[in-house]
């Protein structure tokens, strides 16, 4: 991800003006298993353990970037300082992406480009008024504030990440991805490298290559726990896990994220539905009335 945009911090003023770091109401959304054993923290990890967890996350990651059905997402946002927090409540929905013929689950790590559906987002406040939707396809961005009869459009080929005072390492797609399992399109073709033991028995690998750097913690059974960007000003992320009813997998419910400065954000997942039939064109679009106030926003550089 090289081009970043920041413009949702000026958007979520609005909403929240005595709120100074508030960072995009109208863009934050984008946050059983093998038993660890306590280690000594920092023990590097047998060869063949070392490999099994990570095989089994590289499983894990593929076979959900082969699901493409339609999903909606209910969940809360809390984002900011400690004492001076705002909450948002956010609907999630698309349906999914879908892979062109012949491309497998493993299509960007081979430098392919699959075919990506939209993903839509109102986000709501108070009592459940809407103050912002928005849509990201790929290619483009849409965030339209309702009250104010405005839009800022991007069109391009970069990703708007999540700014809450200062930008978030991920943006609407890579949150949605997260909270699907599809680490894949999130950390890229990563390598895990130089493994060593957690204090809590988990496996921390030092990454090479792909879209992030930093660490990845995997639990044994190869489900990634922890993400550390490099640097000690980098941001800290968590995953929690449950299992959701009618499914046997153990799917990601919560991120949370924090940094060294005191600001955090904190995704968590409400309710999971997989519709049975797939979003119309209708329900996935955006439409904007005639006279909206619309700002083209500015590419920036990360």
């Amino acid at each position: 991800m090289h081009d970043v945009f920041s413009f949702c911090e000026r958007l979520a003023k609005r909403f929240f003006p005595s709120f100074a770091v508030t960072a995009g109401a109208l863009a934050l959304v984008f946050l059983a298993g093998c038993t660890a054993r306590t280690q000594p923290k920092g023990v590097a990890v047998p060869v063949d353990q070392a490999v099994a967890a990570w095989n089994a996350y590289d499983l894990y990651a593929s076979d959900r970037e082969a699901e493409n059905a339609p999903y909606r997402l209910n969940a809360s946002v809390r984002f900011g300082k400690e004492g001076d927090t705002r909450r948002v409540v956010v609907l999630i929905w698309s349906n999914g992406e879908a892979v062109a013929a012949g491309v497998t689950g493993a299509a960007g790590r081979e430098g392919l480009t699959p075919a990506v559906d939209p993903i839509r987002m109102d986000v709501m406040a108070g009592m459940g008024s809407v103050v912002a939707r928005l849509r990201e396809a790929r290619g483009e961005f849409v965030a339209y504030t309702p009250g104010e009869a405005s839009a800022m459009v991007y069109n391009g080929r970069g990703r708007v990440r999540v700014n809450i005072g200062t930008p978030l390492p991920f943006g609407l797609r890579d949150f949605t991805a997260l909270l699907r399992g599809r680490f894949h399109e999130v950390f890229g073709p990563v390598e895990g490298t130089a493994p060593v033991f957690s204090a809590k028995g988990n496996i921390i690998y030092t990454l090479v290559g792909g879209d992030r750097q930093g660490t990845l913690e995997l639990r044994p059974d190869g489900l990634p726990v922890r993400w550390e960007e490099n640097g000690k000003d980098g941001w800290i992320m968590d995953l929690d896990y449950e299992v959701w009813e009618g499914e046997f997998l153990q799917r990601p419910y919560k991120i949370s994220l924090a940094d060294a400065d005191g600001r955090s954000a904190i995704l968590l997942v409400k309710n999971r539905e997989m519709p049975p039939r797939r979003f119309t064109t209708e329900q996935l679009a955006l439409p904007l009335p005639p006279d909206t106030r619309i700002e083209q926003v500015r590419e920036g550089r990360r």
